[in-house]
């Protein structure tokens, strides 16, 4: 086998706060977690003047400028109005990548998984790492938020996409047909049995993408893995290397996630899917406890039941950077599931979230775990060396630079 290059598993700390300035994009103003529907967009900085707009939560409006208790934002038909500063927060607009950037997006869409990966290197191929969700707050993105989001970022590429679905839960497929019904892609890989991918109209887009040309990988044996070696060949990132960590591992649904690894220089992103704890195992197995992760998944949303997210896979891992997608079903992630990854780096203070088996509890971290339905989509970029930068959409507490 040939082993990964192992990162340097040095303690890890917050080097620079990214604050409004000029290496990004106009800041925006957007619904504070205290807000239930929208906020009032009022035409002087006064709560007694006339309401001429409103923002929604999700939604956002550029920033313009700042007085006592007012933010001044600029509306999609030029005039300005202003919001109040209690119900609303700044979040600094994400920057424009960079041709040599590798570009993760860990979408907000409630209770499921969707992550697109936009590639380091010229005329790279974009990659869409699971999508679908079995419910959504007012926080979250729907089917239609996040099938337009998707088709922005795939709008500023010319290659076709590659798709990577873990395995056959809904939650993590069901948005590709809606999403991509009108696009060409270049592979499909299905972890998992392909039978079970019936809902949400993939059948037939599988099938449609089929007579377009699309390459299908699937029906892998078990616990398939690559032995060490790139398939970029086949599943190309660009400059990136990727890498199958094992896939079609033990009898369950969950179990059989098709773990995948993306590394770009000193930079490694892992995609668990719902990998159960002997998922896990196989994977460390596969490559002689070669897995550390720059940035990683927490397994089935953050879930401790079946083992996963075990303290050898958080100890293997040794993740800098850890981000659960989990909306508010299961509460997830588990706090006890969360608590094993000692490893994370030390970042900026913010809000974040867990569970038990009955009510999940919010509180204020220095570590770099993020939750998508607490902080939005949680976007990464990485030039493949350290630092890289954190991004949410939800809070301006996310837009830091982390070392690895």
């Amino acid at each position: 086998m040939q082993p990964l290059r192992i990162a340097a598993r040095l303690a890890v700390v917050l080097i620079v706060i990214l604050v409004p300035g000029s290496s990004w994009a106009q800041d925006t103003v957007t619904p504070s977690d205290r807000v239930i529907s929208f906020v009032q967009v009022r035409s002087a900085a006064s709560a007694d003047s006339a309401a001429i707009a409103h923002v929604d939560i999700g939604d956002s409006l550029p920033l313009v400028g700042s007085v006592p208790r007012w933010y001044q934002v600029r509306l999609p038909d030029g005039r300005t109005g202003f919001v109040n500063k209690s119900w609303t927060v700044v979040s600094a607009a994400l920057a424009a990548r960079q041709t040599d950037e590798l570009r993760i997006h860990f979408l907000n869409i409630g209770a499921g998984s969707c992550a697109i990966v936009e590639c380091p290197g010229s005329s790279a191929p974009p990659l869409i790492v699971d999508c679908g969700s079995t419910g959504a707050t007012a926080n979250d993105m729907d089917a239609t938020q996040t099938r337009d989001y998707i088709r922005k970022v795939l709008s500023s590429h010319t290659a076709a996409p590659n798709v990577v679905l873990s395995h056959a839960d809904v939650d993590h497929y069901g948005h590709i047909a809606n999403t991509l019904n009108a696009m060409t892609v270049a592979s499909v890989w299905q972890g998992g049995d392909v039978n079970e991918y019936t809902s949400n109209g993939f059948p037939a887009w599988l099938s449609d993408q089929m007579t377009r040309g699309a390459t299908l990988h699937r029906n892998f044996t078990p616990h398939f893995h690559n032995d060490g070696t790139t398939i970029s060949d086949q599943l190309s990132c660009g400059d990136a290397s990727t890498f199958v960590l094992t896939v079609n591992t033990g009898s369950s649904r969950n179990a059989q996630s098709l773990v995948l690894m993306i590394e770009y220089q000193d930079f490694t992103a892992v995609f668990t899917g719902d990998a159960e704890g002997e998922t896990e195992a196989r994977a460390i197995t596969n490559f002689a406890d070669n897995v550390k992760a720059t940035v990683m998944t927490s397994s089935h949303h953050g879930a401790s039941t079946h083992a996963s997210n075990s303290q050898s896979w958080a100890t293997s891992t040794s993740p800098d950077v850890l981000v659960s997608s989990a909306g508010n079903k299961f509460f997830h992630p588990r706090c006890d599931a969360t608590n094993r990854f000692n490893t994370l780096a030390t970042t900026r203070e913010h809000t974040v979230r867990c569970g038990n088996s009955s009510a999940y509890t919010s509180s204020r971290t220095t570590r770099a775990h993020y939750v998508t339905e607490v902080n939005g989509a949680v976007i990464v970029t990485s030039n493949g060396r350290s630092p890289l930068s954190v991004h949410c959409t939800r809070s301006s507490e996310c837009g830091v630079k982390i070392s690895h």
